[in-house]
């Protein structure tokens, strides 16, 4: 096994409990097969953790939902966790912050202003 891979590996077992869920294992288990070094790179860059590619794979779901409910095939889960962990760290700063929201804001409201005619 390559060392990078093992390493990461090693800190991504330090992060698990006795009450990870079974998702949680399973992803585990998904990203222990992986032969992608940058994904081990990225897991190994200490402002990233399992916990927080769980929650950024969850927020993804959360905007597949409808009506609480939301099926996610484990690929696409998988894909998520992996994004999380390639993507470099970005430092989000108040005003970044605000101007994205801003931003969001106004995409909002564009689109409810706009009105669509289906004859």
């Amino acid at each position: 096994m390559n060392r990078i891979k093992r390493v990461a590996l090693e800190k991504l077992t330090n992060e698990l409990t006795e009450k990870t869920s079974p998702s949680e294992k399973l992803i585990f288990e998904w990203l222990g097969k992986q032969k992608d070094i940058a994904l081990y790179q990225g897991i190994l860059t200490p402002e990233k953790s399992f916990k927080k590619a769980y929650q950024y794979a969850y927020s993804q779901a959360t905007q597949f939902q409808v009506g609480g409910c939301a099926i996610i095939d484990d690929e696409l889960v998988y894909l998520w966790i992996a994004h999380y962990f390639k993507q470099p760290v970005t430092v989000v700063t108040n005003d970044f912050a605000k101007e994205m929201i801003q931003k969001n804001k106004t995409k909002k409201e564009g689109l409810r202003n706009r009105r669509i005619s289906i004859r």
